[in-house]
């Protein structure tokens, strides 16, 4: 059977973009982000690059651990949004497949979250080894993707979950009903990645790949596989 691939083009990217950013209202992706910054061990004065920083949710949360954030992303579309939360964002236009244009042992933490999917796995191994190059002696590397059968659908029932808790039921019906258009949006945008992943270029991780790269790369106290965001991604940490 043949299958059309779908082109996930700038157009795509930027459509998506502009309803990704309601993420930031769910409880699981603020806890995402969190467990990342704290498992990078970010403090005051880190250079931290924030690989594929996209609309700069991540890159954001560790300039407010003062430290010293660098995006680099290759969606013109994502940075755009990125410089309009926070103009003085350091960012790079660039394809993270490539040679990354930093010194050797150059950062004290490489933070990455739901990026690496989305870069052919023939690619991946040479990524791997460019993030070693450039982390620091000791330094984290800390990367977050979604799992193959991910579904955006856990991920709100879990916030609606924990809103209820924390909140109350009417509450998070009045925050439900804001969310009601761009969750649709998401849930569209996300089954057009899904089946890329399927039939046309992404390739989404499955257990213990993110780790088994870290180790062949040469981190050492490569973290086992942590399920976050409601079990919908794997995260991983390692050390160099």
């Amino acid at each position: 059977m043949l299958h059309i691939c779908i082109m996930l083009t700038p157009k795509f990217w930027k459509k998506y973009f502009l309803v990704y950013d309601h993420l930031n209202k769910l409880i699981p992706y603020k806890k995402l982000l969190q467990e990342i910054c704290n498992d990078a061990k970010i403090k005051k004065g880190d250079k931290i690059l924030d690989l594929g920083s996209g609309t700069g949710n991540l890159s954001i949360m560790a300039d407010e651990l003062r430290a010293d954030t660098v995006g680099i992303d290759f969606s013109k579309e994502g940075i755009e949004i990125h410089k309009t939360k926070r103009s003085s964002a350091k960012i790079i236009y660039l394809d993270i497949s490539n040679r990354l244009p930093f010194l050797d042992n150059y950062f004290d933490a490489v933070i990455s979250n739901n990026v690496l999917y989305s870069i052919p796995r023939i690619k991946r191994k040479s990524i791997f080894k460019e993030l070693y190059r450039i982390t620091k002696p000791n330094g984290y590397v800390v990367i977050s993707n979604i799992v193959e059968e991910f579904s955006p659908f856990k991920i709100y029932v879990g916030h609606v979950k924990e809103y209820v808790d924390k909140f109350g039921v009417i509450m998070a019906i009045k925050q439900l009903t804001t969310l009601i258009i761009p969750t649709l949006k998401i849930f569209y945008y996300n089954f057009i990645i899904s089946y890329e992943n399927r039939h046309g270029m992404y390739d989404f991780f499955v257990n213990k790949e993110q780790k088994n790269m870290l180790e062949l790369a040469g981190f050492k106290y490569v973290s086992c596989d942590k399920f976050v965001y409601c079990d919908q991604a794997i995260l991983n940490y390692a050390v160099k």
